[in-house]
């Protein structure tokens, strides 16, 4: 599937039917290229799924303030 832009890659769609023929390794490779639409929670959490090799995935992860929770400080007595 090639696509002429990236806003056309992000809003790719694969037919079930297709989805079915590709190996995981296919799929996850699609995924990391911006061939097909990442799932709607890939826009929440603040990751970048890496190219694929066999048997290995990777994630990059960037964390942000608005995951911080401040608003009670623990100690390991918990109080």
């Amino acid at each position: 599937m090639t696509m002429d832009s990236p806003t056309k890659a992000r809003n790719a769609t694969a037919p079930i039917p297709r989805l079915a023929g590709w190996s995981g390794l296919e799929l996850v490779a699609r995924l990391a290229d911006g061939s097909i639409r990442r799932p709607p929670m890939a826009e929440t959490l603040p990751f970048t799924l890496l190219p694929p090799e066999e048997g290995k995935v990777g994630l990059l992860a960037t964390p942000e303030p608005r995951f911080c929770n401040l608003t009670k400080r623990f100690t390991a007595a918990g109080s």
